[in-house]
């Protein structure tokens, strides 16, 4: 794969899933996850005060909060679904059947997410749900502003990171697919 990200059609309702976001911040506050002005990982991010909801967790107690990117050495090899997998987010999951880590992560204003690659085994799928013109997924020579309302395919095993230098916070959906499902996801492909 060479690509760096792609477009898919994945039939995605905008409007359910900002529905969606805005039941998790009205009723289920309390098991949104924080980071606040830390340097994480030994790509060492900028994470100022990101915050989310691990809809699926890999951490032993389910009701425990987990970020996507659990560092628990507590953790458990899979990821099991919270209560927070209802609604239209369960809809959409039905359609990825091997899918795992879904996860909403909001990145504040000057949050900065380093170039790195993922597990040579996932991809992941990303949805805006709300962003800026200033907020962008990076690859190593290319600022991508992604749009509310449509679904990216991402090739994580290429170096990539995300910078939130606009107003707003930039909220997205995703979540990880096998490389063994690339196929029947590239025939939703919208753009090359």
């Amino acid at each position: 794969m060479t690509w760096k990200y792609k477009e898919v059609d994945i039939g995605l309702d905008y409007e359910k899933l900002v529905e969606y976001y805005q039941q998790l911040i009205s009723q289920y506050r309390n098991k949104m996850w924080t980071l606040d002005n830390r340097v994480i990982g030994a790509e060492k991010h900028e994470a100022k005060d990101i915050f989310g909801w691990g809809l699926q967790s890999n951490l032993p107690d389910i009701n425990e909060n987990c970020p996507p990117y659990n560092v628990s050495k507590e953790k458990i090899d899979y990821y099991r679904d919270t209560e927070l997998i209802f609604g239209y987010v369960k809809e959409l999951k039905e359609k990825f059947p091997n899918s795992t880590q879904w996860s909403i992560a909001g990145h504040t204003p000057n949050t900065k997410i380093n170039l790195h690659t993922d597990s040579s085994n996932y991809l992941k799928i990303h949805i805006p749900i709300y962003t800026n013109n200033k907020a962008y997924f990076l690859f190593e020579n290319e600022k991508i502003v992604m749009q509310p309302g449509k679904s990216y395919l991402i090739n994580t095993r290429e170096l990539h990171g995300t910078e939130n230098l606009g107003d707003t916070n930039r909220i997205h959906l995703f979540f990880k697919i096998s490389t063994n499902s690339i196929e029947e996801i590239m025939e939703q492909t919208t753009n090359e």
